[in-house]
């Protein structure tokens, strides 16, 4: 096979690879949560995030942050988590096409686009950077502590 140098397609890459498992992992866990009543879903509960909606709306709300550092505008949250968590149903909709969404990024982006580095500045304050590459990985790390609700 040719090497195709900078621009070739990373053959089944590991960020392609870890991005589909955390789709495909993020789908089991929304649809074991999907098959709760409504009310244990959004129930106080002792968690970092109060609740298993709210667990998933942070793992939302890092996802469309990464989003937005990669897309070059702005993502307008102030936080690493909402004021007020998104009804479930809307999380796990959103959910699920954003991790559509960086299993496409992860597909399509050369050897070069995953080593570009992106400059952003953290919800808390401060200058951040991370390649495209590091950004995956960080995000399919992040969803990992996720725990089976049922």
């Amino acid at each position: 096979m040719e090497n195709q140098g900078e621009y070739s397609m990373p053959a089944l890459s590991l960020c392609h690879r870890m991005t589909a498992y955390m789709e495909w992992a993020d789908d089991v866990m929304l649809s074991a949560a999907e098959r709760l009543p409504q009310d244990a879903v959004s129930a106080p509960r002792d968690a970092l995030f109060k609740s298993i909606a709210g667990t998933f709306d942070h793992t939302l709300v890092v996802g469309e942050i990464f989003q937005a550092h990669l897309e070059g505008r702005s993502h307008g949250h102030d936080a690493r988590h909402r004021a007020s968590v998104l009804d479930f149903p809307q999380v796990a909709t959103r959910l699920r096409a954003m991790n559509s969404y960086y299993v496409r990024c992860a597909r399509d982006w050369t050897t070069s686009d995953l080593a570009e580095t992106i400059e952003f500045t953290f919800v808390g304050g401060g200058q951040g950077a991370m390649t495209r590459e590091d950004i995956l990985l960080h995000l399919v790390n992040h969803a990992t502590y996720l725990s089976d609700p049922a």
